[in-house]
């Protein structure tokens, strides 16, 4: 992920000079939001389920194809039910999700225009808060535990962008989460649709 966040930075720095050079472009502040489906993907699938939510960011644009963003937002992952024995007893754990990332990143574009395709990669904290309900086969009694947990994490993307008004487009992306954790690695797949709009 570090490579791919230096290689970004470095593309990033090839496309401001001519950009800068044309004299065509006032820097300016971006702000945008979108609605979000996660897909879990590895050890995670596991015990998760589909998850929905949504983000905020803002960020500023110093050139025409070139602007660093800060994102944060919420995403709830539902559980699926696994079974597990302790101690020759049987039961169920179903586990669900909170989560706000709270991330900085740069988003480069490969082109101008009306339609506009863009790589982006974003690194920062996720703040995951969990809840389980533990169901014993036996009693049919269920008990409920909670945590909470801060890990940093990465987000790669690709997306593309078309025109919907002078200062706004229509934002569709695909990225992917990578949480290191040292029992099993939380990762999903997300799909994303929403706006962003650029502040005159």
């Amino acid at each position: 992920m570090k490579k791919a966040i230096i290689l970004l930075l470095l593309l990033a720095a090839c496309l401001t000079a001519p950009a800068q050079a044309q004299g065509t472009f006032t820097p300016s502040w971006i702000w945008g939001f979108d609605f979000r489906g996660s897909l879990p993907m590895g050890d995670f699938k596991d015990y998760a389920s589909f998850g929905v939510g949504g983000t905020g960011y803002a960020g500023y644009a110093f050139s025409p194809m070139v602007a660093v963003t800060a994102r944060t937002g919420y995403i709830f992952t539902g559980g699926t039910e696994v079974t597990q024995t302790i101690s020759g007893v049987t039961g169920t754990i179903t586990t669900n999700y909170g989560i706000v990332p709270l991330l900085g990143g740069v988003k480069v574009y490969f082109n101008e225009g009306d339609t506009r395709f863009y790589a982006a990669g974003e690194a920062g904290m996720f703040f995951l808060s969990t809840t389980g309900d533990l169901k014993n086969s036996l009693g049919g009694t269920v008990t409920s535990v909670s945590g909470s947990d801060s890990k940093f994490g990465y987000a790669p993307a690709v997306g593309a962008q078309f025109r919907a008004g002078h200062n706004m487009m229509v934002d569709a992306h695909i990225d992917y989460t990578g949480i290191p954790d040292d029992a099993g690695d939380l990762s999903w797949v997300t799909f994303a649709v929403g706006a962003e709009w650029v502040l005159d």
